[in-house]
């Protein structure tokens, strides 16, 4: 798949889905320095950041550092240390680019290390760098250095929608979606696909259509074209999508309709295959909310 089309294709979900994640595993709590601190330059140049602020909403994490001079950097992740995003930005100089990490497979060009996270006293020590993105959709756009670490106190916060999650194992390895983005679903009878990511190579998507899907088990195969889960892979070398033929069981056994948003709840498990490459998604979760017409 085309990376520019992919990018047409894409509206963005609200921001709870990116933020929510429900505490489905014990993560045991690190102790982390009890001092506040926050280090950080841009382009090989130094930023005094003078204060910041970081926000826990479930087990998403969000931390704003800013400079006297207007810029700022943001950082998202999870307690399980996935990266969501990455940016840089000033709120004085209009002249100044907005920056992004890339999009897809962040872990591959971003360097992200959730040093340790105290649940208890509510702190988090993260070290960072890499570069940032004028276009995040496009590996080829003009980029910015960024590197730095934090020590720092967070509040907690409610989420709009609780417990909202798109986890797996993929190959054994846990993998818990940071992102996601829909397609589709704006008017009646169309079909809706919900893309999820993480910061490495994988895409995990739902395909359902909102007048005719209802809280069943479904089995699918390669010749479904809703009510299934769809698999895809980013691959750094042709800054392409690789899309997998899958075969499995999507069962959804909540589907909660609002007047502007649907939730669905359920489970899925996964085989992809592409060529002789096959993967295995097991355990999946799924709680999402997508916009309905």
């Amino acid at each position: 798949m085309n990376m520019k089309n992919f990018k047409r294709v894409f509206v963005l979900l609200v921001s709870v889905l990116a933020i929510g994640c429900s505490p489905s595993d014990d993560i045991e709590s690190k102790e982390v320095p009890a001092s506040d601190s926050f280090v950080y330059s841009y382009d090989n140049e130094e930023v005094s950041i003078s204060s910041w602020n970081a926000v826990k909403v479930e087990n998403t994490l969000l931390v704003t550092g800013s400079a006297e001079d207007g810029r700022k950097f943001a950082i998202e992740f999870n307690k399980f240390g996935n990266l969501s995003s990455a940016n840089s930005y000033s709120t004085t100089d209009f002249g100044f680019p907005l920056t992004n990490s890339f999009e897809y497979f962040k872990s591959n060009y971003f360097d992200f290390e959730l040093v340790g996270i105290d649940e208890v006293n509510k702190r988090v020590s993260v070290n960072f760098s890499g570069d940032l993105y004028e276009d995040n959709y496009d590996i080829n756009s003009t980029t910015h250095f960024v590197q730095g670490s934090f020590n720092v106190s967070y509040s907690e916060q409610e989420p709009q929608i609780a417990g909202l999650e798109v986890s797996a194992k993929i190959n054994g390895k846990d993998w818990y979606a940071t992102d996601g983005n829909q397609s589709g679903g704006f008017f009646s009878g169309s079909d809706i696909e919900l893309y999820m990511i993480s910061d490495d190579e994988y895409f995990i998507s739902f395909a359902m259509n909102h007048d005719n899907t209802t809280a069943l088990e479904y089995n699918f195969d390669e010749n479904s074209t809703v009510n299934k889960v769809a698999f895809s892979e980013y691959d750094p070398a042709t800054d392409e999508i690789v899309e997998y033929q899958t075969s499995g069981t999507f069962n959804i056994t909540e589907k909660n309709e609002g007047l502007q948003i649907t939730q669905i709840i359920g489970t899925y498990n996964l085989t992809a295959r592409n060529g002789s490459n096959v993967i295995e998604v097991t355990q999946g979760k799924v709680n999402l909310a997508y916009f309905n017409y």
